[in-house]
């Protein structure tokens, strides 16, 4: 009987130690993607602004796109919308944001 649940608790750690590896992993993973992705954001963004497209303009835009069936917008576009009026209020352009 002790002999079983010692068993049962090294595979209990195991696999919790395995679990914490993979959230690691993925942690990186994340952190490397949204490093790569944070320069282009910025750029597209800064086009958009010198472009004066407010976050509602950009909305409608994507709409009008997605209007051949989409139900709503996907959640990278949404993403992307939160993003771009962070950018928006951090660059004092409150005009422009949602």
């Amino acid at each position: 009987e002790r002999g079983i649940s010692q068993v049962a608790q090294k595979i209990a750690d195991k696999t919790k130690q395995l679990g914490r590896k993979a959230v690691e992993i993925w942690k990186r993973i994340k952190a490397w993607y949204l490093a790569k992705e944070a320069p282009i954001l910025e750029r597209r963004f800064k086009e958009l602004l010198k472009e004066g497209k407010s976050y509602d303009d950009v909305k409608a835009q994507w709409n009008s796109i997605l209007w051949s069936g989409w139900w709503s917008l996907p959640s990278g576009f949404k993403r992307f919308l939160r993003k771009y009026d962070e950018f928006l209020r951090e660059n004092k352009r409150f005009d422009l944001a949602k």
